[in-house]
């Protein structure tokens, strides 16, 4: 039987890793006073995981922040592609996740990558109106979704 929306909340693995997240900026603090124009440079010419995705900022503790939102959707994504099949159910409890995922993210100043946010908002659709509703989603992320889920 399919749960209603509000049985579900965010999952143990994705609390703790929004809990972490929240941590970051204060581990990044020293980064955050003085003139860290040397710092922002030597990030711009360093190859950092999700820095093409992290946007062109001059803070040093924005830009590192920018790249571990980027990395972590990225990832997210991949994970999710790499699961067999969802049940209803377990499919709207991801949406959920995701969601959880992106307000704390939003917190931090970093939203959540179009590709997990389309996702997550496909996660969600139920199944008897998924054709319609996903109508004019990146064609990439439906037929992810879709395949997860088992809808033909």
């Amino acid at each position: 039987a399919e749960m209603p929306d509000f049985s579900f909340s965010p999952q143990e693995y994705i609390t703790q890793t929004g809990e972490y997240l929240m941590t970051l900026p204060q581990h990044l603090e020293p980064y955050m006073s003085g003139d860290m124009s040397h710092l922002s440079r030597a990030f711009k010419v360093g190859g950092f995981p999700g820095s093409s995705e992290a946007g062109d900022t001059e803070a040093p503790v924005d830009f590192i922040l920018g790249c571990i939102a980027a990395s972590t959707c990225q990832t997210y994504m991949q994970e999710l592609a790499r699961v067999p099949t969802l049940n209803n159910n377990t499919a709207k409890q991801l949406g959920v996740d995701i969601g959880y995922l992106g307000d704390i993210l939003e917190d931090l100043g970093h939203p959540l990558s179009t590709d997990l946010s389309n996702a997550s908002t496909l996660l969600k659709l139920p199944a008897a109106n998924f054709n319609v509703e996903s109508a004019g989603y990146p064609s990439r992320t439906v037929t992810l979704v879709r395949t997860l889920r088992s809808i033909s």
